[in-house]
């Protein structure tokens, strides 16, 4: 989790201790592992995502229209592991742990006086 949104998301959870997983749906934090349990338990969970917006069917199969995935190199850690220095941030994705999508996203072409 990005450091610079710690205090945000405290302030949205109204909680110090942040813990993993933290559940949004439609921009309202919805809570933990127990929180959404509870709600799928008591058929509201179904409800509220029924007001989300529907994804459109022609997006990418790949990404489902997000255009970005996970890091395939990091695994979305941002970390990449190094036996003789141990860890260092990842440089194929960003802070987040993701890459555009290989399938949908669009790619930057090079001039073709810039290739090599």
């Amino acid at each position: 989790m990005d450091g610079k949104f710690l205090d945000e998301l405290q302030a949205i959870t109204g909680n110090k201790t942040l813990t993993l997983p933290m559940v949004f749906i439609g921009g309202l934090f919805i809570g933990g592992v127990e929180e959404v349990k509870q709600l799928h338990e008591s058929g509201q969970l179904k409800g509220l995502i029924q007001r989300l917006p529907v994804v459109d069917p022609r997006a990418c199969d790949f990404c489902g229209g997000l255009r970005f995935v996970l890091c395939q190199t990091c695994d979305g850690s941002h970390k990449v592991y190094h036996e003789k220095i141990g860890f260092t941030p990842c440089t194929v994705c960003n802070i987040n742990g993701l890459v555009k999508c290989p399938s949908c996203a669009p790619v930057r072409r090079l001039h073709r006086e810039c290739t090599l």
